[in-house]
């Protein structure tokens, strides 16, 4: 970048993930980076090996008016990095910016371009030329393989190229298409030499079996078993290219590896797409199918998911440069497996989203860099797949990794999950979903007994030195004992609210249960009628109202019989006067619209059997449960928590995309007003003692004064969702986190949620 004000501006009241790297500003007259939100985790800023020559002023912090100045009419920016900062052992040691720049005597050669230049046109060899058809019906396996044995630079135009067995390159082989999902290289189902038993060469002619046909005896058994077959192969040291190519195994081809590369560190890898799944369209242009009706597997039966080796397999020494890939198929065990390499590797804009048991997997490899990897599971067919597995590993750097997961019922242990591995740099970490509590925690590293749960981290760097050394150190513990377990065994639970004795109610969804415990009478079941409940209300009378996830609200007296639910009605009328509005205790809105969705005045409630609660509602909650339905985001099926919003009292709720927790005044109708940005942490629950001090759920429990001074955490051994202050005396704060509930005695009382007073 060069002769401009200003080269990166985040705008104003905006979070960015920020990488740069191998880089370049010249004569910049401004601040070359201005950025703000400079308090919240959201934003990470990253520079490494940045050469800055007419830069007087590096940065400019907005909200504070900071500024980071240059060293000099040359230099160089070594490392800068803004945000959360993880030290070696993942301790936490806050958001804060850490710069180190040098002064140079001369700018240095720039930094060559890591993308090899495709070669000339005038050296492409069309392969039509050699018979090729390219119409998915055709065996082109011969074509393929005679013109890349007569040719370096092969042009495959727009078709689909049907092979039954590996095609192999040379050395030097160029493979260029000019896109991928219109150029592909392709398996048919039940293609023989990807299936499980092993090729026709290596077939023994079975004796007659008395009693069966001959037909039959000539079948050997199915053994599901045989090495990886690779539908395309890179030879070991190679500096091959495969440009714009679709790559197809189908669904049904067991032993089926899409691309396995062990070509050398200048070989490139660029504008691939593995087909199958999400996003395939068949030659005719129409849409492939992903789901059956109820979306438990493929429409075909025949082709099962997590029935094929990995889409794209890196080994045996390979490495090379991978950029521009997507890689959906949940037929595939992985989109992206690298083992057995130390030969340098680097990936630009990889996703890999959609399969079963893991996305991208990296087992004995060193020297290798990951920038803008991004995953994504599905709640169909991914709810326990693990993003990126780290094994016997070293020397990685993972920079602006966005590891997403759509909505499923119960969170993964994790996104990173690290064993014997050392010298790990993430560069940028960002964890979020739609669906409540994507993962328990961000990284854990089970030989050294870290588990990091911040889920946007600007750095993190395990060394890897010797298990316990690197154990978390318990954050500060805040008025009192540490919590305590009082039940177990759930799947995911939160929704608590406080009955008047002191009790709690609390929803373990993916169970469909609602269960109520107390000192006295411990661990009940209230009941388990409710399909997915999600949120919990409580009126004066001692009515449950129960929010379901497909759009209903009942109202359910515990202790009465399952025949008395009543199913709630929305009105547009206003409630009563006297009646309090319960919302959401967070918004998980990725369209910058969350105080607008916050503080709107919702066209629709329901009110409870005796008049006294009502909980407001957009008109998209009660077309959940029509057919064709599309809702959005629906606040109320996505909330840990309902929390009353009382006329003259301070109501909390969390940003759970922005990090952050605001603080309203509620009107008489309950709708929130006069927003203040009150704390840098937010996710889930929270509550409010009697001293005005708030509880708020993000990862542990941070607790706050009423100034939004950090008092201090709460360290909970499970990740925490949803806060109620219950017990006779009300100094119990009960803890709904994940599989278990947790008690912890407080020193000043919880302020009452339910009742006819506060």
């Amino acid at each position: 970048m060069a002769d401009v004000p200003t080269v990166v501006e985040v705008r104003e009241n905006r979070a960015e993930e920020l990488w740069v790297e191998d880089s370049r500003f010249e004569r910049i007259s401004g601040p070359a980076l201005v950025f703000g939100e400079e308090q919240n985790a959201r934003t990470q800023i990253n520079l490494r090996n940045v050469v800055c020559a007419g830069v007087p002023l590096l940065a400019r912090l907005r909200s504070s008016g900071r500024q980071i100045a240059g060293v000099g009419p040359v230099y160089c920016v070594r490392d800068f990095s803004h945000g959360l900062q993880l030290g070696a052992a993942g301790e936490t040691a806050g958001v804060r910016t850490v710069a180190d720049l040098a002064a140079l005597p001369a700018l240095p050669p720039p930094v060559p371009s890591d993308i090899a230049p495709l070669p000339p046109m005038s050296e492409w060899v069309n392969l039509r030329a050699f018979g090729a058809k390219g119409d998915g019906e055709t065996d082109d396996t011969a074509a393929l393989r005679a013109a890349i044995a007569a040719h370096r630079v092969l042009y495959l135009p727009a078709g689909f190229y049907r092979v039954t067995g590996t095609i192999k390159l040379r050395p030097d082989t160029v493979l260029i298409g000019l896109h991928p999902s219109t150029t592909r290289i392709m398996l048919k189902d039940f293609t023989e030499a990807f299936q499980g038993v092993n090729g026709p060469a290596e077939r023994p002619v079975p004796p007659d079996i008395p009693g069966l046909p001959r037909a039959w005896s000539i079948i050997p058994p199915f053994t599901g078993g045989g090495a990886p077959v690779p539908l395309l192969e890179a030879p070991a040291g190679g500096t091959n290219i495969v440009n714009g190519i679709g790559l197809d195994t189908g669904g049904v081809n067991n032993r089926a590896v899409a691309l396995k590369w062990m070509a050398g560190e200048r070989s490139l890898v660029n504008d691939v797409r593995f087909l199958g799944g999400h996003g395939t369209y068949a030659a005719d242009g129409s849409y492939l199918s992903i789901y059956n009706d109820n979306r438990t597997a493929d429409p075909d039966p025949q082709r099962r998911w997590d029935s094929q080796h990995w889409s794209l397999w890196i080994t045996s020494g390979g490495g090379g440069i991978f950029k521009d890939i997507w890689t959906p198929s949940p037929f595939a065990a992985a989109g992206l497996y690298v083992s057995d390499t130390e030969t340098p590797g680097k990936v630009y804009a990889l996703s890999s989203e959609h399969h079963v048991r893991n996305e991208v997997i990296l087992r004995r490899v060193a020297n290798w860099r990951f920038y803008a990897l991004q995953t994504e599971e599905e709640r169909h067919e991914s709810a326990a797949a693990l993003p990126l597995e780290i094994a016997d590993c070293r020397n990685l750097l993972v920079a602006n990794f966005f590891i997403y997961r759509v909505d499923t019922p119960v969170p993964f242990e994790t996104g990173i999950r690290v064993t014997h591995s050392s010298g790990l740099d993430f560069r940028g970490l960002h964890v979020y979903s739609p669906g409540k509590l994507s993962f328990d925690n961000t990284l854990v590293d089970q030989n050294l007994g870290i588990a990091v749960r911040s889920r946007e981290i600007a750095r993190l760097h395990l060394a890897g030195t010797a298990a316990g050394s690197n154990k978390l150190p318990p954050p500060p513990l805040v008025d009192g004992p540490r919590p305590e377990k009082v039940a177990g065994g759930f799947t995911n639970i939160d929704g608590l609210v406080a009955d008047p004795a002191g009790g709690v109610y609390f929803v373990d969804q993916a169970a469909s249960r609602i269960h109520h415990w107390s000192d006295s009478g411990g661990l009940t079941l209230t009941t388990d009628a409710f399909p997915e409940p999600v949120a919990l209300a409580l009126d004066h009378a001692g009515h449950l109202l129960v929010v379901a996830r497909h759009g209903n609200v009942y109202a359910f007296k515990p202790g009465a019989s399952e025949t008395q639910i009543e199913v709630l009605s929305p009105v547009a009328i206003p409630p009563p006067a006297a009646a309090t509005a319960w919302r959401p205790a967070n918004r998980w809105r990725d369209g910058h619209d969350w105080l607008e969705a916050s503080t709107r005045r919702e066209p629709l409630h329901y009110l409870s059997p005796d008049g006294t609660v009502f909980l407001p509602a957009p008109e998209s909650f009660p077309r959940l449960t029509r057919p064709g339905r599309r809702g959005g985001t629906i606040d109320l099926v996505r909330t840990y928590a309902l929390i009353p919003a009382r006329p003259g009292e301070p109501f909390y709720a969390s940003d759970e995309f922005g990090q952050a927790t605001w603080r309203f005044t509620p009107d008489a109708a309950g709708t929130l007003r006069d927003p203040v940005r009150f704390a840098e942490e937010g996710e889930a629950g929270s509550a409010v003692d009697a001293a005005g001090n708030v509880y708020v759920c993000a990862g542990n429990i941070f607790v706050y004064d009423p100034a939004g001074k950090l008092l201090g955490e709460i360290a909970v051994p499970e990740r925490p969702g949803a806060l109620a202050f219950g017990g006779p005396d009300h100094r119990t704060l009960y803890i709904a986190a994940r599989s278990s509930l947790y008690a912890v005695r407080m020193k000043t009382p919880g302020r009452r949620t339910t009742g006819s007073t506060p």
